[in-house]
């Protein structure tokens, strides 16, 4: 698995970007009609074909594949099982990089902070976590981590406790962690058998998220202003 992305020459002409990016948002429309284990895979491919030649637009991708700019319907769904370790690092890279410069290196960064969640002996995930230990400096190929799945939500929930490790998650995941802390997730239901550990202790996913709300939602606030800010100086 290389997390490199074929890119084109990226174009400066806002004129010519709102061309590409009404292109773009016309083929999320299409998506719509899709079963989700379909839709939520090819919006992740059409972002990231987007980001490629300089079209960050996420809202617009979420509202015209679900019909809500949030995009709480996209997350939920990529967090409501097991996924793959790598494939979920490049779901939440795709999301948190800005340019796609950034994207190898925040896939990389996502994989070590989950590296040092396995030797800190986190319980989320599922597969011999030997080759994901294994890792070595500099490693820009991650075949090794094939078989390797983590609970997404915990994960997550993980990243946001750290302080070093929450500018990894993108800002559009932190509302339905809101949400479903607060007990609004209508797909709540469809995840709360499965079982999880957090610093050794057992939680169920909605008990977890329950029971971690206040300080999940403070490192959700604190994570928006302070992205926010860095938009704002940001030329």
């Amino acid at each position: 698995m290389d997390t490199s992305t074929n890119t084109n020459t990226t174009t400066h002409d806002p004129a010519h970007q709102l061309v590409l990016k009404n292109e773009y948002v016309t083929q999320a429309k299409a998506l719509s009609t899709l079963p989700e284990a379909y839709r939520g895979a090819l919006l992740r491919s059409l972002l990231a074909e987007a980001l490629a030649i300089g079209i960050r637009a996420d809202a617009e991708f979420f509202l015209a594949v679900y019909g809500d700019p949030s995009g709480r319907k996209y997350w939920y769904a990529q967090l409501s099982e097991p996924i793959l370790l790598y494939k979920f690092a490049y779901t939440l890279a795709v999301h948190a990089a800005e340019r796609v410069e950034q994207l190898e290196p925040v896939t990389i960064a996502i994989i070590w902070a989950f590296r040092d969640a396995a030797e800190g002996g986190e319980d989320w995930f599922i597969g011999d976590t030997t080759p994901l230990l294994a890792l070595e400096n500099r490693q820009r190929s991650f075949e090794s981590l094939g078989r390797i799945k983590v609970y997404p939500r915990a994960a997550v929930t993980w990243m946001l406790s750290k302080p070093k490790r929450m500018y990894l998650v993108p800002e559009c995941v932190l509302s339905p962690l809101r949400a479903v802390c607060a007990g609004k997730s209508d797909e709540q239901s469809d995840v709360n058998h499965v079982e999880f550990k957090v610093g050794g202790l057992a939680y169920r996913y909605d008990d977890a998220l329950r029971s971690l709300s206040s300080g999940l939602c403070k490192c959700c606030h604190v994570l928006c202003a302070v992205k926010r800010g860095n938009s704002r100086r940001t030329p």
